[in-house]
């Protein structure tokens, strides 16, 4: 008796009828998390804005732009060395325009690449 009622209580759980509101309910789940996945983003977004504004306050009161054109022309002044010397030693290079705005665009597109990959590697875990 007791394998005839587990039989038939497997066959009961094997062969689950389907709810008639499954598809409302599959619905009103993937709608909530769609909407706590657009709040997150719009958090973050929103988050990483306001820190982007609250850094460039930061550095314009601190009058960094000076110190940024001085530390601008020494790298550049230190690249037209290093160049100078390969250039003398025979090197196939030729005479690249390492102003400050190359070397910081240079830095920013870095950072970028940098950021990407690391959004990358975090929607991943």
């Amino acid at each position: 008796m007791a394998d005839d009622f587990e039989r038939r209580l497997e066959r009961l759980f094997s062969d689950a009828p389907e709810q008639p509101d499954a598809a409302l309910f599959a619905a009103e789940v993937d709608a909530k998390l769609g909407r706590r996945q657009f709040l997150r983003h719009a958090a973050m977004g929103l988050a990483g804005a306001a820190g982007a504004a609250l850094a460039a306050l930061q550095l314009l009161s601190a009058n960094l732009d000076l110190k940024l054109d001085d530390a601008s022309n020494a790298v550049s002044r230190s690249a037209e060395q290093g160049l100078a010397v390969v250039r003398q030693e025979g090197g196939a290079l030729t005479a690249l325009p390492l102003q400050g705005e190359v070397v910081w665009l240079a830095a920013a597109l870095l950072g970028l690449a940098l950021t990407f990959v690391a959004t990358r590697f975090a929607d991943r875990v």
